[in-house]
């Protein structure tokens, strides 16, 4: 247990020992997906065991935002699992829309089933999103996710850029030498016409990345296959996180990387992680989380709790740098969200 100091006004804000701000929370809402992407499903026997979790209620998840809404976190981005599996995510928008402070509401899904809920999402006040996707082959995007529905997200982010309601809708695409890796620079071209921001995500190692090594391709080779000029985007106001974004003269759309392995940006850190479960997490490779949600199930007041994870990502062996060692801590993505 993390020894919590009981003066409370030496904390002031959500500011971890290495002096970073932490404004961003990411929210698992469901550990649930109609994916299996080999990357972050295991076995049956894994799945059937995050089945069984206690997961957090709607009312739950609003009440905790409301806490690090209080404490100066202004970004919330809703993942899994698949959020849009959980039946109250347009209600979970919507509350979350009337927290005062949080200003960006953003959703990251794998776009299955995206175009059916995208208007009640919009309408509820989601103003940032991100799709997943890893391949523009149907076999191979099969190959992948274990399912057959490349089409469906194609639709769901083609209505997304359409609706108007966010700067610019970001893809997803985590490369893997030996599966996708061939097909960087047309995903790059695709994006870049079409208006999207695709941001190339270096294969970390997780739980579930038995060959991680063989498959993980650096940034610098990513960039390798890219035949184009990629100037910074100095004015992108989209990417305010670890991705670093890049146009090209005469396209609408972006070129991101974000390169956990090869390029650390640990030292500009803003986020927490709060799991389906309701524990927190400071850092996706540190074994550290702690359950909030027994507490709050116990009768713990908001203003108690907030006092609490106040003091708690102040300590830190709550949240330190990343290791990326053999021997360090792999997390399982389905149950955090990335």
């Amino acid at each position: 247990m993390v020894d919590i100091s009981s003066d409370r006004s030496k904390i002031p804000a959500l500011v971890d020992a290495l002096d970073r701000k932490l404004t961003y929370l990411r929210i698992s809402l469901t550990d649930k997906c109609n994916f299996r992407c080999f990357y972050c499903y295991g076995s049956a026997q894994e799945i059937e065991r995050t089945a069984k979790l206690s997961l957090m209620s709607s009312t739950e998840i609003v009440d905790l935002i409301k806490v690090f809404g209080s404490l100066g976190v202004n970004k919330v981005r809703l993942t899994g699992g698949e959020p849009l599996l959980n039946p109250s995510v347009v209600d979970i928008v919507r509350n979350i829309s009337e927290i005062p402070g949080i200003k960006q509401i953003g959703l990251t899904t794998n776009g299955f089933l995206l175009k059916e809920k995208l208007s009640e999402l919009i309408k509820a006040g989601l103003n940032r999103l991100n799709v997943s996707l890893d391949s523009l082959e149907r076999e191979k995007f099969c190959e992948v996710t274990g399912v057959d529905g490349l089409p469906q997200v194609l639709e769901g982010l083609r209505a997304a850029r359409d609706s108007g309601a966010f700067q610019r809708v970001k893809v997803n695409t985590v490369v893997m030498r030996g599966v996708n890796d061939s097909e960087v620079g047309n995903l790059a071209k695709w994006s870049l016409e079409n208006g999207f921001e695709l941001r190339f995500i270096e294969y970390m190692p997780t739980r579930n990345t038995l060959n991680h090594a063989k498959k993980h391709i650096s940034e610098a080779d990513i960039r390798s296959k890219i035949d184009l000029e990629l100037q910074p985007d100095i004015g992108n106001l989209t990417s305010a996180g670890p991705a670093r974004t890049y146009k090209v003269d005469g396209y609408p759309g972006r070129i991101g990387f974000i390169s956990a392995l090869s390029q650390k940006f640990c030292e500009s850190c803003n986020r927490l992680r709060l799991k389906a479960d309701g524990r927190l997490v400071g850092c996706l490779f540190r074994d550290n989380s702690v359950d909030l949600i027994s507490m709050l199930r116990s009768g713990m007041s908001l203003d108690d709790l907030a006092y609490f994870v106040r003091n708690l990502v102040a300590k830190p062996e709550f949240k330190d740098e990343a290791d990326f060692t053999e021997s360090g801590f792999r997390p399982e993505m389905k149950t955090i969200g990335g």
